[in-house]
């Protein structure tokens, strides 16, 4: 019996709900990017062919800016990864956005 109640506790933490500090940690070297919801912010990578790709494109929108370049936009309130790469598929950078509310309007 003492087995028993020993293997259902053990179950008990493995399936417990994870908290904020058990939450994987970013890669080492990613920047951190605060966008508000419908702001736009280009990332000049001086290498034509520069694209991002971003875990959740619900949160951010990525688009070339220009030739050497993209622009994150935020659509959708949270946090994913975005990564810049380049041609043949070269690191250029790696992202955490984090979209929030856009600031609140004050009326005087």
């Amino acid at each position: 019996m003492r087995t028993f109640a020993a293997l259902v506790l053990a179950l008990g933490f493995l399936t417990s709900p994870a908290r904020a500090d058990d939450e994987p940690k970013d890669p080492k070297g990613t920047r951190q990017l605060k966008l508000s919801l419908g702001e736009r912010r280009s990332i000049h990578m001086n290498e034509p062919g520069t694209r991002a790709v971003c875990d959740d494109p619900s949160i951010v929108k990525a688009d070339l800016s220009d030739a050497e370049g993209v622009t994150l936009e935020g659509i959708g309130l949270g946090t994913t990864l975005c990564g810049l790469r380049g041609p043949g598929g070269t690191q250029h950078g790696l992202y955490r956005v984090t979209v929030v509310p856009p600031p609140s309007k004050s009326h005087p």
